[in-house]
């Protein structure tokens, strides 16, 4: 499945630091970086002090109808529902500008504020959206209105899911929260479709949550796997690279305390 991959490189500074942040590097990828700090997220080797990441990935190179005949019989009721009976509407934005970015902003820190989820940072979706990696997907309801948006950081090759949000929690009763439910398989779906004629070869839900540690994110994970797709193990690290690197890190573990 990694034949041929390629990379997300984001060369950054805050403050005095400069920072190399890769997403699915080889190990030969992140040897050939400089900066004071190294961030790989979902390296595909294991390197030395990383973390495992345990994901999920669909491959593309199947046909649409055979990924789809994968999905969960009650997913893929759902999804057609959405689409023929709700008239659920997509829009998928390659080239996010400002104002679409600024939109999603605002969507999905809402959400995220009543579900006590970290917000997500404009001035990072911002960075990937300047090196070409940011793609934004949504889902409308008959009316125009926005039902569910998603985030994804590409590279030509995969397509990883970074955000994810929906008005579930807004929804009045247990019909419209099936249609916000509905809406957003429809979109998961679209969005694989979509990648796929693009020429990826990888969808990526973005993770698989352990259990053992958070047994509450059981749907979520029930969610994806609902989708097919064989679950990975890849590789997150923070490293420094120089002096500076090792200060700054050390005074942020102590600062985190």
């Amino acid at each position: 499945m990694y034949e041929d991959v390629s990379v997300v490189l984001i060369q950054r500074k805050k403050w005095f630091l400069k920072i190399a942040e890769m997403y699915f590097a080889a190990l030969a990828d992140q040897e050939q970086l400089t900066g004071d700090v190294l961030i790989l997220n979902q390296a595909i080797d294991r390197i030395n002090g990383a973390s495992p990441f345990k994901t999920l990935h669909l491959d593309l190179a199947h046909p649409s109808q055979a990924l789809f005949e994968k999905i969960d019989k009650q997913v893929r009721y759902e999804i057609r529902r959405s689409e023929k009976k709700d008239s659920c509407s997509i829009c998928i934005i390659t080239s996010p500008g400002k104002i679409d970015i600024g939109a999603f902003e605002g969507f999905y820190n809402c959400f995220a504020r009543t579900k006590g989820l970290s917000l997500c940072r404009l001035a990072y979706l911002l960075i990937l959206a300047e090196h070409k990696s940011l793609v934004l997907t949504q889902a409308y309801d008959i009316g125009g209105e926005l039902l569910v948006a998603h985030a994804y950081i590409v590279d030509g090759m995969r397509a990883r899911l970074l955000h994810s949000a929906s008005t579930f929690r807004n929804a009045e009763d247990s019909s419209q929260r099936a249609l916000y439910g509905r809406a957003n398989r429809l979109l998961h779906w679209k969005d694989i479709e979509f990648f796929k004629e693009s020429h990826y070869k990888i969808y990526d839900f973005g993770g698989i949550a352990d259990l053992a540690l958070n047994p509450e994110l059981a749907g979520i994970n029930e969610f994806k796997i609902a989708f097919g797709g064989v679950q990975v193990i890849e590789y997150n690290l923070v490293k420094a690279r120089t002096l500076l690197g090792k200060i700054a890190l050390k005074v942020q573990r102590c600062m985190s305390r």
